[in-house]
């Protein structure tokens, strides 16, 4: 999955509002896991993936990645 807010939308809850969202809509369509790779220093989607109830854990070939899964 991917989810991008513009630098002036940011820190204002769209982002979690969008989240919730697609989440929803992934169980409504069967989605079983949501997986999102992102930058190990990305703090705004740390804090967001934690938030929602994200797993967090290292890319196993790349250790500036992080692999966030929710299984819904």
């Amino acid at each position: 999955m991917a989810l991008t807010i513009a630098d002036e939308w940011q820190r204002k809850g769209l982002g979690k509002l969008l989240m919730q969202h697609l989440i929803t809509s992934a169980k409504q369509y069967g989605v079983r896991v949501l997986y999102s790779s992102e930058l190990a220093d990305n703090a705004m989607m740390r804090d967001l993936a934690n938030e929602v109830g994200m797993s967090a854990s290292r890319d196993p070939q790349d250790a500036h990645q992080i692999v966030y899964s929710l299984t819904l």
